[in-house]
Protein backbone atom coordinates (compact mmCIF):
# COMPACT_ATOMS: atom_id res chain seq x y z
CA UNK A 1 0.00 0.00 0.00
CA UNK A 2 1.28 3.41 -0.54
CA UNK A 3 -0.30 6.62 0.84
CA UNK A 4 -2.40 8.51 -1.76
CA UNK A 5 -1.48 6.10 -4.72
CA UNK A 6 -4.00 2.86 -3.57
CA UNK A 7 -2.60 -0.84 -2.82
CA UNK A 8 -0.83 -2.34 -5.16
CA UNK A 9 -0.39 -6.38 -5.50
CA UNK A 10 3.59 -7.24 -5.92
CA UNK A 11 4.23 -9.46 -8.38
CA UNK A 12 6.43 -12.88 -7.07
CA UNK A 13 9.18 -13.50 -8.59
CA UNK A 14 9.89 -16.38 -10.85
CA UNK A 15 11.92 -19.46 -9.59
CA UNK A 16 15.00 -20.55 -12.07
CA UNK A 17 14.77 -24.19 -12.73
CA UNK A 18 17.65 -25.33 -14.46
CA UNK A 19 17.47 -28.58 -17.01
CA UNK A 20 20.70 -30.00 -17.92
CA UNK A 21 22.86 -33.30 -17.37
CA UNK A 22 22.01 -33.69 -13.45
CA UNK A 23 18.56 -32.13 -12.68
CA UNK A 24 17.48 -32.12 -9.31
CA UNK A 25 14.64 -30.67 -7.77
CA UNK A 26 16.12 -29.34 -4.69
CA UNK A 27 19.53 -28.88 -6.12
CA UNK A 28 18.31 -26.57 -8.59
CA UNK A 29 15.90 -24.38 -6.28
CA UNK A 30 19.01 -24.49 -3.69
CA UNK A 31 19.65 -20.81 -2.64
CA UNK A 32 15.91 -19.85 -3.93
CA UNK A 33 13.78 -20.79 -1.54
CA UNK A 34 14.23 -21.97 2.38
CA UNK A 35 12.30 -25.15 2.43
CA UNK A 36 11.57 -27.74 -0.06
CA UNK A 37 8.87 -31.05 0.53
CA UNK A 38 6.93 -33.53 -1.57
CA UNK A 39 3.96 -35.38 -1.54
CA UNK A 40 3.24 -38.79 -3.31
CA UNK A 41 -0.49 -38.43 -4.09
CA UNK A 42 -1.67 -42.04 -5.80
CA UNK A 43 0.98 -45.07 -7.06
CA UNK A 44 -0.41 -47.74 -8.55
CA UNK A 45 0.73 -50.20 -11.50
CA UNK A 46 -0.11 -49.85 -15.25
CA UNK A 47 1.17 -51.37 -18.19
CA UNK A 48 3.76 -49.64 -20.74
CA UNK A 49 2.08 -47.55 -23.66
CA UNK A 50 4.26 -47.82 -26.19
CA UNK A 51 5.22 -44.39 -25.89
CA UNK A 52 6.43 -45.16 -22.24
CA UNK A 53 8.06 -48.55 -23.71
CA UNK A 54 10.54 -46.44 -26.13
CA UNK A 55 10.98 -44.09 -23.20
CA UNK A 56 12.18 -46.81 -20.40
CA UNK A 57 13.70 -49.08 -23.70
CA UNK A 58 11.50 -52.40 -21.75
CA UNK A 59 8.68 -54.18 -24.22
CA UNK A 60 4.74 -52.81 -24.75
CA UNK A 61 2.80 -54.14 -21.50
CA UNK A 62 5.63 -54.15 -19.37
CA UNK A 63 4.12 -53.72 -16.23
CA UNK A 64 5.06 -49.89 -14.74
CA UNK A 65 4.95 -48.54 -11.16
CA UNK A 66 3.20 -44.83 -11.97
CA UNK A 67 3.41 -42.26 -9.18
CA UNK A 68 2.00 -38.90 -9.18
CA UNK A 69 3.36 -36.32 -6.98
CA UNK A 70 3.63 -32.46 -5.87
CA UNK A 71 6.21 -30.52 -4.78
CA UNK A 72 6.56 -27.94 -3.04
CA UNK A 73 9.20 -24.60 -2.32
CA UNK A 74 8.00 -22.42 0.72
CA UNK A 75 4.83 -23.76 0.87
CA UNK A 76 3.81 -23.01 -2.73
CA UNK A 77 2.74 -25.67 -4.91
CA UNK A 78 5.57 -25.67 -7.90
CA UNK A 79 5.51 -29.32 -9.80
CA UNK A 80 3.05 -31.76 -10.62
CA UNK A 81 4.21 -35.05 -11.48
CA UNK A 82 3.72 -38.28 -12.99
CA UNK A 83 6.92 -40.18 -13.13
CA UNK A 84 7.04 -44.06 -14.06
CA UNK A 85 9.43 -47.04 -13.28
CA UNK A 86 9.99 -50.87 -14.18
CA UNK A 87 8.22 -52.40 -11.47
CA UNK A 88 10.46 -55.66 -11.90
CA UNK A 89 14.04 -52.97 -11.25
CA UNK A 90 11.98 -50.72 -8.52
CA UNK A 91 9.02 -52.80 -6.19
CA UNK A 92 8.17 -50.86 -3.46
CA UNK A 93 9.21 -47.70 -5.07
CA UNK A 94 6.33 -45.86 -3.41
CA UNK A 95 7.03 -46.61 -0.09
CA UNK A 96 11.02 -46.00 -0.31
CA UNK A 97 9.67 -42.78 -2.25
CA UNK A 98 7.42 -41.47 0.85
CA UNK A 99 10.23 -42.43 3.46
CA UNK A 100 13.36 -41.08 1.45
CA UNK A 101 11.44 -38.05 0.95
CA UNK A 102 12.40 -37.79 -2.86
CA UNK A 103 13.37 -39.96 -6.00
CA UNK A 104 16.81 -39.58 -5.93
CA UNK A 105 17.43 -40.80 -1.79
CA UNK A 106 14.17 -43.37 -3.25
CA UNK A 107 16.87 -44.45 -5.95
CA UNK A 108 20.05 -44.80 -3.75
CA UNK A 109 18.04 -47.37 -1.50
CA UNK A 110 18.01 -49.35 -5.38
CA UNK A 111 21.59 -48.95 -5.82
CA UNK A 112 21.80 -46.13 -7.99
CA UNK A 113 23.87 -43.63 -6.29
CA UNK A 114 23.71 -41.25 -9.12
CA UNK A 115 21.80 -40.53 -12.77
CA UNK A 116 21.78 -38.27 -15.33
CA UNK A 117 18.82 -36.93 -17.33
CA UNK A 118 18.64 -38.96 -20.67
CA UNK A 119 16.22 -36.34 -22.25
CA UNK A 120 14.03 -33.30 -21.64
CA UNK A 121 11.29 -31.40 -23.97
CA UNK A 122 10.10 -28.72 -22.89
CA UNK A 123 6.02 -27.53 -23.72
CA UNK A 124 4.02 -25.07 -22.47
CA UNK A 125 0.15 -25.28 -22.58
CA UNK A 126 -3.19 -24.69 -20.28
CA UNK A 127 -3.21 -26.16 -17.15
CA UNK A 128 -6.27 -28.93 -17.09
CA UNK A 129 -8.76 -28.75 -13.96
CA UNK A 130 -6.84 -31.11 -12.05
CA UNK A 131 -3.77 -29.69 -12.20
CA UNK A 132 -4.92 -26.19 -11.69
CA UNK A 133 -6.13 -27.70 -8.17
CA UNK A 134 -3.43 -29.58 -7.50
CA UNK A 135 -0.84 -26.31 -8.41
CA UNK A 136 -3.38 -23.53 -7.16
CA UNK A 137 -3.70 -21.91 -10.28
CA UNK A 138 -6.52 -19.68 -11.43
CA UNK A 139 -8.45 -21.16 -14.53
CA UNK A 140 -6.88 -20.72 -17.91
CA UNK A 141 -3.13 -20.25 -16.55
CA UNK A 142 -0.05 -21.79 -18.39
CA UNK A 143 1.97 -24.65 -17.27
CA UNK A 144 5.36 -25.85 -18.54
CA UNK A 145 5.49 -29.16 -19.23
CA UNK A 146 8.98 -31.17 -18.79
CA UNK A 147 8.60 -34.88 -20.84
CA UNK A 148 11.79 -35.82 -19.64
CA UNK A 149 13.73 -39.36 -19.17
CA UNK A 150 16.73 -40.08 -16.31
CA UNK A 151 19.41 -42.86 -17.18
CA UNK A 152 21.62 -44.77 -14.51
CA UNK A 153 25.22 -44.81 -14.67
CA UNK A 154 25.07 -47.74 -17.57
CA UNK A 155 23.02 -45.64 -19.60
CA UNK A 156 19.93 -47.71 -19.21
CA UNK A 157 16.66 -45.48 -18.77
CA UNK A 158 15.22 -45.84 -15.25
CA UNK A 159 12.34 -43.05 -14.55
CA UNK A 160 9.90 -40.89 -17.46
CA UNK A 161 8.70 -38.29 -15.93
CA UNK A 162 5.74 -35.88 -17.23
CA UNK A 163 6.52 -32.56 -14.85
CA UNK A 164 4.00 -29.35 -14.74
CA UNK A 165 5.32 -25.90 -13.60
CA UNK A 166 3.28 -23.09 -13.11
CA UNK A 167 4.32 -20.10 -15.75
CA UNK A 168 3.98 -17.31 -13.23
CA UNK A 169 5.93 -19.12 -10.88
CA UNK A 170 8.98 -21.28 -12.39
CA UNK A 171 11.36 -20.67 -15.86
CA UNK A 172 13.28 -23.31 -16.85
CA UNK A 173 16.86 -22.74 -17.72
CA UNK A 174 18.04 -25.19 -20.38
Amino acid sequence: AEHGRGTFVAEARRLSYPIGRRTRFSEGLAGQVRQRSSQLLSSKLERATPRLAEALAVKVGTRLIRQETVSFADGRPLARASGWLPEARFAGFDAAYVEAGSVTAALKRYGIADYSRGSTRISARHATTEEAQALKLAPGAVVLVSDAVDLDADGVPIHAMLTRFPADRMELVV
